[in-house]
């Protein structure tokens, strides 16, 4: 790879960053953060940005997959285990569907929606509406940030091939062991939502 090409992609990883977060503030949204947060994550793909159609169908992914955390947050503070083994479930199948299947957008959103949206809910509904709120607006607003930005640190070398997936013995105990990982901290969480949503956040990544 080239200085010029690293140059390019450095320049516009800040720079799409440094616009998703002027917007995002400037903005009405009720947690601006994620709006650069999803421009970082999404600048730092060496490849061009995603086209209208895809982007939305990603905000109605995103979307249904944090709405199923919404769902299941009144469920947890009435039927906690009932609850909890969907929670579960849900789980290993987002991780299952990530490893497997290749759907790695919805396996994100539901994973965080399971996680981050159901939490939030206990401890507040509109806290979590506002939540997939600025998540999906931050969304759009990464991806206009990519295409303002794209034109002037364009892409230059093809692009690498993409990697194998792992077998589907490997995927299925990887995803095992995700959802192993993942519901320790879901319980404490549970208990203490206002303490353990940032850890929910690092737990889901």
């Amino acid at each position: 790879m080239s200085q010029a090409l690293s140059a390019r992609r450095c320049f516009r990883l800040g720079a799409v960053t440094a616009l998703a977060l002027v917007v995002g503030y400037a903005s009405p949204m009720p947690l601006p953060y994620f709006a650069p947060l999803f421009a970082w994550l999404l600048a730092a793909t060496p490849a061009p940005p995603i086209g209208p159609r895809f982007l939305v169908g990603l905000v109605v992914v995103a979307v249904v997959g944090l709405s199923v955390g919404r769902l299941l947050a009144p469920m947890l503070m009435q039927f906690p285990v009932t609850a909890f083994l969907l929670a579960a479930l849900g789980l290993y199948f987002s991780f299952y569907i990530t490893l497997n299947l290749g759907k790695a957008v919805l396996g994100v959103f539901l994973t965080m929606g399971l996680m981050l949206i159901s939490v939030t809910g206990i401890l507040s509904l509109p806290l979590a509406d506002a939540m997939i709120d600025s998540l999906a607006w931050g969304l759009v607003i990464a991806v206009l940030a990519q295409w303002l930005v794209y034109p002037w640190f364009p892409e230059s070398d093809p692009f690498p091939p993409p990697v194998a997936p792992p077998g589907a013995a490997q995927s299925n105990w990887v995803a095992l062991r995700g959802t192993l990982i993942t519901l320790p901290v879901f319980w404490v969480a549970l208990a203490y939502p206002a303490t353990y949503i940032p850890v929910m956040m690092k737990a889901v990544t």
